[in-house]
C-alpha cells in the first residue's frame, strides 16, 4: 500500500497557521464603547458621564479604566447595569467597572474559556479570617 500522508500534513499545518493568524495579535475592545453598549436605561446623567470619559480618553488614551472611573466619580451606575447584581457589593461602581473591563481586555469566543474551578471549597469548614470560634 502506498500511503501518502504528505497532503494530510499540509492540511494540518494550514489549519494551525490559520488559527494562529486569527488569534494573534489579541485585540481588546474599547472600554468606553463597551460601557455604552452594556448600559440600559441611559439618561442625561449617563450621557454626561460618557462625554466626560470621552474627553478624558482624548487627553490620556492609555488609561481607559482610570478615565472612566474618574468620569463616573461618585455617581451611582448600578441602575444602568442591573444584570450585574452590584447593589449587594461593598463598592458597586468598582465591581461594575471590573466586570466591564475583563471582557474588553481579553476577548474569548463562546466556549473557549476554561471552567473556573475552586481549589479549596468553602463548605469544608474553613473559617473566615479574623473570627475566633
Amino acid at each position: 500500500m502506498n500511503r501518502n500522508n504528505f497532503w494530510r500534513f499540509i492540511l494540518v499545518v494550514l489549519v494551525i497557521l490559520w488559527s494562529l493568524y486569527e488569534l494573534y495579535p489579541p485585540e481588546g475592545r474599547d472600554l468606553l464603547l463597551f460601557f455604552r453598549e452594556k448600559a440600559t436605561g441611559r439618561d442625561a446623567a449617563f450621557s454626561a458621564m460618557f462625554q466626560k470619559a470621552q474627553a478624558l480618553q482624548k487627553a490620556m488614551p492609555e488609561k481607559p479604566y482610570d478615565n472612566l472611573a474618574e468620569a463616573i466619580g461618585t455617581n451611582d451606575i448600578t441602575h444602568y447595569f442591573p444584570s450585574f447584581g452590584a447593589k449587594d457589593q461593598l463598592h458597586p461602581t468598582t465591581y461594575i467597572l471590573n466586570r466591564l473591563a475583563a471582557p474588553s481586555r481579553r476577548p474569548h469566543p463562546p466556549g473557549s474559556r476554561p471552567a473556573r474551578r475552586h481549589l479549596i471549597p468553602r463548605e469544608h469548614g474553613h473559617q473566615p479570617v479574623g473570627q475566633d470560634y
